[in-house]
């Protein structure tokens, strides 16, 4: 009876370790495949973040240049305050009309709203 216990806890011992094995192996496949679905993900969302820096930037630019053409048109006009529009030259109301022109594209631009779907302007 003792010289059977030997070999069938080796048996025994085996086919444990084997399970063991094979579960470790399955447990390691199945976290290589998270890790590489994670890392896409990262690489997907870093992109995302990279377009919308580039979008933030085109956004800052486009508003920062309207905003010194609206200050040098402000200057230009506001010794026309209050004067009858009908009075001033074509140039004049030309002038007046760009002002209003870049007044309304500003307040467009910062208006502007960015979403993680579309990065248009």
């Amino acid at each position: 009876m003792l010289a059977l216990a030997g070999p069938v806890d080796w048996g025994i011992a085996g086919a444990t370790l084997l399970t063991s094995i094979v579960l470790f192996k399955k447990n390691k496949r199945r976290i290589f495949e998270d890790k590489q679905k994670n890392l896409i993900a990262l690489k997907e969302n870093t992109e995302r973040v990279k377009e919308m820096g580039a979008t933030v930037n085109a956004l800052l630019e486009n508003t920062s240049d309207l905003r010194d053409k609206l200050a040098d048109a402000y200057a230009d006009n506001l010794g026309r305050y209050g004067a009858n529009i009908s009075r001033l030259s074509r140039n004049e109301q030309a002038s007046l009309a760009a002002l209003v022109n870049c007044t309304l594209s500003l307040a467009k631009l910062l208006g502007e709203r960015l979403s993680q779907e579309s990065n248009n302007l």
